[in-house]
């Protein structure tokens, strides 16, 4: 790894090696970002699909009750 890090700091120089990595931390930071929303989209799609099978439950047990299921 210390070869390969020798050479990109020849092929790039400090300064561009600096801007690959901070290009790179960047996307790391935008791809952190967008698990969380999706990590938060998936709950609030979860407790959706709770709520709808109550109300589901709900609805079953009120045919059940008067005899048409």
């Amino acid at each position: 790894t210390v070869e390969i890090i020798s050479s990109k700091r020849t092929i790039f120089g400090q300064e561009g090696l600096e801007d690959v990595i901070n290009e790179k931390d960047g996307t790391i930071n935008q791809l952190r970002e967008t698990v969380e929303i999706l990590e938060l989209k998936i709950k609030k799609l979860e407790q959706l699909v709770k709520l709808k099978d109550a109300k589901i439950g709900n609805l079953t047990n009120k045919l059940n009750s008067v005899g048409i299921m």
